[in-house]
């Protein structure tokens, strides 16, 4: 973490550590339970980093990371929606795949937040 915190150029970051079953079939029980708008302890989080970056006029740096990729997207995405026409102050580094990232930039994009993709490509 403190060599994203480094790359990121940031003096002070929060990190969320996003947790995720290691059984497939449980895995995507969740990643549709986030699609759904069901909350949990990751949104909720991230949702108080958002209040917290609206206190801070310089903005905060938020890391959001996570074995799965796919709910780390999601996590973000449902914190996003749980947030939205409200702005956020800073930047989130978001560990994804390129095509969850490319979705959620737009969405960030809206409540003023900086999305800063960390793609994660499988080799083949």
């Amino acid at each position: 973490m403190q060599e994203l915190q480094r790359a990121a150029g940031v003096s002070a970051m929060y990190f969320l550590e996003v947790s995720s079953p290691d059984d497939m079939i449980a895995a995507k029980v969740m990643q549709g339970m986030l699609a759904s708008g069901r909350s949990s302890t990751a949104v909720d989080g991230l949702v108080d980093l958002f209040k917290l970056s609206q206190k801070i006029p310089s903005g905060i740096a938020i890391g959001v990371v996570g074995q799965n990729l796919a709910i780390n997207a999601g996590t973000l995405k449902n914190a996003l929606e749980k947030f939205k026409n409200q702005r956020v102050a800073g930047a989130v580094y978001l560990l994804a795949d390129q095509d969850n990232a490319t979705a959620l930039k737009e969405q960030a994009d809206l409540l003023g937040l900086r999305l800063i993709a960390l793609v994660h490509t499988t080799g083949g």
